[in-house]
């Protein structure tokens, strides 16, 4: 190896003598040039020759030079040597405190953002509420049993009355989601703060209204909910919105055109203090399914009560309901079912499952 760099360094001097220098530098000065660079690159040689012992060395577990074993090697070249080989191990430890301090810094950091962050909430009510909330100001209404998770998307209430197995999986939805709302067990706690409501008759302050739903014949548990008799009963709910309050329609002269006929009907037939509830109404939505629908009942009663709002997260609260009978639908045709809810403040949107609901049932 150095022997090929000796003779690579004759044929740079001999050329750069050939070609001189124009501005009038003399030769020695490139002889000198010439010589640094020898040097310079023997020098080079002797750290690659020092590195290869090294590396051989390695295998066998040495990774230092001794004095008695350089040769011809300088004592520059071994100091050099043996710094770039220990500096690894020297820094290693600098670099892992570097991290351990720097990762605990940034942890401590967002500790405390989080913690400054907790104090701006609220764990009792939401700090964007109604029109400043994603959810907006416009209630949903929802239904209960609900098809298998496994089909979520669906919406079809599809049993064979005949068939127990059948219809018990439906009745078997509806009593775990009943649950809250029974005596014992989950619906228990918190049972001392329920009262019984009437209209004309505020809240007690801390208080909220009970919902007694083991006298809703036929829409009861024991009953398995009329499932059996092909004439099943589903539960309507409307979605909980803090601070929400619901305006009425309560003035017979101002109820909307749309509204169906034997609601308004039943509105005029209310006495005037019955009237702040949040109505409902259940049809077909095209001409067949209102002559398949059949007579349809509302139990307990045709609406929301105006005394369970607003939500204002309380315990023990529970949300009002109300069970629609469908007393005869047409056997073995699916019925397109729309139920909206009704209240000034409510606005009905398909789309966006806004004031109302839509299902399909079939009773084989």
């Amino acid at each position: 190896m150095l022997s090929r760099r000796v003779l690579k360094l004759s044929e740079m001097q001999t050329n750069t003598k050939k070609k001189g220098r124009k501005d009038g530098r003399e030769e020695g000065t490139s002889d000198r040039t010439v010589l640094h660079a020898a040097t310079r690159s023997r020098q080079m040689g002797e750290h690659e020759d020092l590195l290869l012992q090294l590396r051989d060395r390695t295998g066998h577990g040495s990774h230092r030079l001794e004095l008695g074993e350089r040769g011809n090697v300088s004592e520059e070249s071994v100091k050099y040597i043996q710094d770039s080989t220990l500096l690894p191990l020297v820094c290693a430890p600098k670099i892992l405190l570097f991290y351990v301090i720097f990762y605990a810094v940034l942890s401590a950091f967002f500790g405390g953002m989080l913690a400054v962050f907790y104090q701006t909430l609220d764990a009792n009510q939401p700090k964007w509420q109604l029109e400043r909330s994603l959810i907006g100001s416009n209630p949903g209404l929802g239904f209960r049993p609900m098809p298998p998770e496994s089909n979520v998307e669906s919406t079809l209430i599809w049993y064979k009355a005949s068939d127990e197995g059948n219809y018990r999986h439906w009745s078997r939805a509806l009593d775990k989601f009943l649950q809250v709302y029974n005596k014992t067990g989950i619906g228990a706690v918190n049972q001392d703060n329920r009262i019984l409501c009437d209209y004309g008759k505020p809240v007690p302050q801390g208080k909220v209204c009970d919902v007694l739903i083991h006298d809703w014949h036929p829409c009861t548990k024991a009953n398995f909910y009329n499932y059996q008799k092909s004439a099943p009963c589903i539960f309507l709910k409307l979605n909980k919105i803090f601070g929400w309050l619901p305006a009425y329609y309560n003035d017979t002269a101002n109820l909307p055109v749309n509204m169906p006929n034997d609601l308004k009907n039943h509105i005029a037939n209310q006495k005037v203090h019955q009237r702040d509830t949040v109505w409902v109404s259940c049809e077909g939505e095209n001409p067949a399914d209102v002559e398949n629908i059949g007579p349809i009942q509302y139990i307990p009663r045709r609406g929301f009560p105006g005394f369970y709002f607003p939500f204002t997260n309380s315990p023990g609260y529970l949300s009002p309901l109300v069970a629609v009978f469908f007393e005869k639908p047409k056997y073995g045709v699916l019925i397109n079912i729309e139920c909206k809810a009704w209240a000034h403040n409510i606005i009905h949107d398909r789309v966006e499952r806004r004031g109302s609901v839509h299902f399909e049932l079939m009773v084989d």
